[in-house]
């Protein structure tokens, strides 16, 4: 999983398992069908959003496969790193040759022209995709531009995603903003701007991340936020040290009723704690390891 969901999914599934599912608390108190459709909106939206990156962004970035939770090495030497971008695709997608990338280095751009190409998540992606760079010390930054009529699978795709990677000591820090229009899998008509920051520090193999989404899907309209999300032990399932995950819609959007909040706290080792419209707290435990534990 990229870390573009790493905060949010482990907890959906405490709300949302499965249609026939409910998540109850001390007092026996189930979460309401409103909070679920928005948890379930949410998980919608993140579903498309990473399907899209893993898709394209990580694979026509120049990363490296095993690199894709980490971020590029800013040290690279820009005609190494354009070089990567010409040939990393062709390792991605299947079957060879169904994507064709052209390199202009002097204007540091690449034009994606995929056609029936398979992405490692097993989507099928038609169309192009655009790609400029602009380098700095200790700093790459890359915007990739789908150009009208790019589909995957059944979704139609409008996007540009900015991606920027620094690099401070052990420390690779990743800022993602994203502008998307289209529709998902299922039809439903989606608008999404994103701004995610995510950290990886090598040494102690630890994550952050912060940020926020607003997110029109079908006639409903919401909000995510990230605040303070610390995980370590990469790599071992390693717990939460904390954060917050916050999803709001307000009242009146596409026919609410009255304004919906849920927030999600992480409180160190496999504790989380979920914070109902209504005010009531849904106590959980996460599958994870914790670390030194």
């Amino acid at each position: 999983m990229t870390l573009t969901r790493i905060a949010i999914a482990s907890t959906l599934a405490l709300l949302v398992a499965a249609p026939a599912c409910t998540v109850k608390n001390a007092n026996d108190e189930n979460t309401g069908t409103a909070e679920n459709q928005l948890v379930e909106d949410q998980d919608e939206a993140d579903a498309e959003d990473e399907a899209n990156e893993a898709d394209e962004e990580q694979a026509l970035s120049g990363e490296a496969p095993d690199t894709a939770d980490q971020g590029v090495d800013p040290a690279a030497v820009e005609d190494a790193q354009m070089e990567r971008v010409r040939l990393n695709p062709g390792r991605h997608f299947r079957p060879a040759g169904c994507i064709v990338t052209t390199v202009d280095r002097a204007a540091r751009r690449a034009t994606h022209v995929f056609t029936n190409c398979t992405s490692p998540a097993g989507r099928t992606l038609n169309g192009t995709v655009v790609s400029t760079w602009s380098f700095e010390a200790g700093k790459i930054t890359v915007t990739h531009d789908t150009e009208p009529g790019f589909t995957i699978n059944k979704a139609s795709v409008d996007r540009k995603a900015t991606i920027t990677y620094s690099k401070n000591g052990s420390v690779y820090t990743r800022n993602r903003q994203v502008t998307l229009t289209g529709q998902t899998e299922k039809g439903k008509e989606i608008n999404r701007t994103a701004n995610w920051t995510m950290t990886y520090d090598a040494a102690a193999k630890c994550v952050t991340r912060q940020g926020s989404a607003s997110t029109t899907i079908g006639a409903r309209e919401f909000s995510s936020s990230i605040d303070g999300y610390k995980r370590c032990g990469v790599g071992t399932f390693g717990c939460p040290e904390g954060g917050t995950v916050t999803l709001e819609r307000k009242k009146g959007v596409g026919g609410a009723e009255k304004d919906l909040k849920v927030v999600i706290q992480f409180q160190g080792g496999r504790r989380v704690k979920i914070t109902l419209p209504s005010g009531r707290v849904v106590e959980r435990g996460l599958v994870c390891r914790v670390v030194g534990g």
